[in-house]
This record gives C-alpha cells, structure tokens and sequence, in this order.
C-alpha cells in the first residue's frame, strides 16, 4: 500500500470516528464543518470521500450497525451465554451505536443485511441466555436493542447505573406480575 493510499485509509478512518461522535453530540443537523475539524481534515478531503452528508450518514450507520454485529457474533463464542449478552448490552451502550442508528438515513441492501446479520447475531445470543436460565422469559433481540437506546440516551454520568438496572431488569427471575398498564393521564 502506497503512502497516500495509507493516508487516505487514516484520514476515513478518522472522518468516521469524528462523524460518529458529532453525530451522536448533535444528531442530524450536525454541521458537516464540524466533522471535518475534528477529525483534522480539510472540507476537500472530506467531500472527495464523502460527496454528501448522506453517504457520509450513511457509511457511520453501517459502521454501527457491523460493530453491534460483530459485538455478538463474538460474543457467540463465550461459554456463558449471560455474562455474553451482558457484554453485548454493555458494548451496544459504550459506543453509541443505538444512538447512530436512529439518524436520519435511506434504507439501504447493505444496511438491511448489516441489520439482519446482527439481528440473527443477537436473537441466537437471547435464546442461549434463555435456555441457560439467566435471562428472562419473552425478552427479544429487539428489546435488548430497545433498551439499549434508551441507556445511551441518558446523561453519560447516569448510563452506567442504567445500565446495571436494565441488566438487573433482564435476569429470569419470577414472571412479572399481571398486565403492563395502559399509557395515559
């Protein structure tokens, strides 16, 4: 690999790691000026790689998405299916992917089958932790990607005792009694 194209791999690399953390500071409107200051690159090496704000929204959403895959295609592998999924969960939360996912973007085939990947990932995790008995009856991938949302929503100080609640929240233990009430005033 030649010295530019060395440079040009760094210089995306980094474009991403900025993109992703102004966009999960400041969601959609981020400025893509913004962007490119943090990540110590010009306007014009930013839009040769990135022609729009969407592919560059676009590219950090596949990112996140192949990162939670990849999170629990690991995560597979582990003996021990709860201490596994928490790993996930707590993974999912730390690198803000949830909070990327919910940009404002066009469905894509790659996003799709990124999406599909870590949710088939996901699923075969919850029914291991089911069937060992660490995790609650009727708990889904999508729920675990639900609530991971929400913890990384919350103010940074506050996402870890969130966190460890959700996780308390998810252990089988006894059903949970009667219905969930109705939404309302």
């Amino acid at each position: 690999m030649g010295g530019r194209e060395a440079e040009a791999r760094r210089n995306d690399a980094r474009v991403l790691a900025a993109a992703s953390a102004v966009f999960e500071e400041l969601g959609d409107d981020a400025p893509v000026s913004a962007i490119a200051r943090r990540a110590g690159v010009g306007m014009g090496s930013l839009y040769r790689r990135y022609p729009t704000k969407e592919v560059l929204v676009h590219d950090v959403c596949l990112a996140a998405l192949q990162r939670v895959a990849d999170l629990a295609e690991s995560a597979l592998r582990d003996d021990d299916a709860w201490g596994a999924l928490e790993r996930v969960l707590r993974g999912t939360v730390e690198s803000g992917a949830t909070k990327l996912l919910g940009l404002r973007r066009t469905r894509t085939d790659d996003l799709r089958a990124a999406a599909e990947r870590a949710g088939a990932a996901l699923e075969r995790l919850v029914e291991r932790a089911r069937a060992e008995g660490g995790l609650r009856e009727g708990v889904s991938a999508g729920d675990l990607l639900h609530l991971a949302r929400l913890v990384t929503g919350a103010e940074p100080g506050l996402r870890e005792r969130y966190l460890a609640l959700v996780l308390d929240g998810l252990r089988a233990r006894l059903p949970l009694p009667g219905p969930a009430p109705e939404w309302g005033f």
